[in-house]
């Protein structure tokens, strides 16, 4: 069968071609640049409203590339402290949303979602590389689901969604245990996707999921690892946010 010609062939064209700065991401860096700019914002230097400099002016005062300083706005952007205007710039915006109550501290969130990143970045470099176009059309299936609840703002459904889309990611790595061991931790990785989606809006949450289900489709095991990767380095930040 014709994989473009699959009832999901309209989510697999839109996610077909990668972000062409995928493979110069300096995580570490970004983080080290948002918490420096979190700092300003917290310290009044930049208040809320006011527009940040350039990013040739950032990457030159902070002493890194540009493409650091993209990665570093962007994950502020998430964060809800950064807004960034087309044509205009980044705003501060002094604000970051809350998250609803949860079980588990600070503390533990990081390290389920620690355990959440080594298991998931084995799991998606194995679909990557195993997947048919069957169990590709129900990932993708699965993914268009999470972009309706999104859309219609149903956090309920689309924590059952996004459960739903890594366990046919999971399915699609062809490893029995790895896929069972993922069901097992369920009610777990429930609770830290509500979370999540309290601390973000629904929408974020569902575009992050392209990119993984982009590197599957093109069975790209690196990509789908660098995808993952991204995700988790955004969601370490968040957690630690919590801790602040």
């Amino acid at each position: 069968m014709d994989e473009t010609q699959s009832p999901a062939a309209g989510r697999a064209a839109r996610i077909s071609a990668p972000d062409a700065l995928d493979d110069i991401r300096r995580p570490q860096l970004a983080d080290q640049v948002v918490g420096r700019l979190r700092a300003l914002i917290a310290q009044g230097a930049v208040a809320p409203g006011e527009r940040l400099p350039p990013e040739a002016t950032l990457a030159r005062e902070f002493g890194v590339g540009r493409s650091t300083i993209r990665e570093a706005l962007r994950m502020l952007n998430h964060l809800g402290l950064v807004k960034t205007r087309a044509g205009s710039g980044s705003y501060v915006t002094g604000q970051l949303p809350g998250h609803p109550p949860s079980t588990l501290s600070s503390d533990e969130l990081q390290e389920l979602f620690e355990f959440r990143f080594i298991l998931e970045s084995r799991i998606a470099a194995m679909a990557a590389e195993h997947r048919s176009t069957g169990q590709l059309a129900e990932i993708l299936f699965r993914l268009e689901q999470i972009h309706l609840a999104a859309e219609g703002e149903d956090r309920d459904q689309a924590v059952g969604a996004i459960w739903s889309f890594h366990q046919s990611v999971a399915a699609a790595s062809g490893n029995r245990f790895l896929t069972e061991a993922y069901r097992q931790h369920q009610p777990l990785f429930e609770e830290g996707t509500i979370v999540l989606l309290g601390m973000q809006p629904a929408m974020h949450v569902a575009d992050v999921h392209d990119e993984l289900a982009r590197a599957i489709v093109a069975k790209d095991p690196g990509s789908a690892t660098t995808a993952v990767r991204r995700t988790f380095d955004e969601i370490r930040m968040r957690v630690a946010l919590l801790a602040d």
